[in-house]
């Protein structure tokens, strides 16, 4: 449990997400959190972000015409759910024929959470049959059976 930043209390996952958002790049951050009951002080340094994305046609041919990465902070989602974010998705690939649009957030795969892209290629590399996707669109959540 994150605790303060900076000497600056902690609230909630917001007031977090707002006080690491106001410094800036190679600035040093002090975080004072609770871990196992126990107090500890962590030093981190601010760095960019940097964007990774990845084609899906890598992972899997059913998944060609896929483009997937970390949940762009401009996302309605953002913050909200762990997932992966499909960027784009070519017209005419599988994965547009599959039903997969710009926007989804993939937050499972066979019913595996998906936190990230590492958990993402963790999970895709391990399915030999079909791929059950668990969908965020908006509001809504779905399965998608992918063959």
């Amino acid at each position: 449990v994150v605790m303060r930043l900076n000497n600056r209390d902690i609230d909630d996952a917001a007031d977090l997400r707002n006080a690491i958002g106001l410094l800036r790049v190679d600035q040093k951050a002090v975080v004072d959190i609770v871990r196992n009951g126990k107090s500890r002080r962590i030093e981190a340094r601010i760095t960019a972000p940097q964007r990774v994305s990845l084609s899906g046609s890598h992972l899997d041919t059913r998944l060609g015409g896929l483009t997937l990465g970390e949940i762009d902070p401009r996302h309605p989602l953002y913050g909200r759910v762990e997932g992966v974010m499909i960027s784009a998705v070519e017209s005419g690939s599988p994965a547009e024929n599959s039903g997969l649009q710009p926007g989804d957030v993939i937050t499972s795969i066979n019913r595996r959470p998906v936190t990230d892209m590492q958990d993402f290629n963790r999970l895709i590399a391990s399915v030999h049959d079909d791929i059950l996707i668990n969908i965020r669109r908006g509001n809504s959540a779905f399965f998608l059976l992918i063959r």
